[in-house]
């Protein structure tokens, strides 16, 4: 369990450090995934099933 609990640290601190020092992971990428359409963010029509069966 304290390796899975590490390997988390690290994640975390890997994704805020490329959120402040990489300008594409910054607040204006993350505005821009924001102003998606909605279409985006619904399955397409062969996925519906599947994700209806899983839940």
């Amino acid at each position: 369990m304290l390796d899975l609990a590490i390997l988390r640290v690290i994640a975390v601190g890997t994704q805020l450090a490329l959120m402040l020092f990489d300008s594409r992971y910054g607040l204006a990428s993350l505005r821009a995934i924001n102003e998606l359409p909605d279409s985006f963010y619904r399955p397409l029509p062969f996925f519906r099933p599947v994700i209806a069966l899983l839940g």
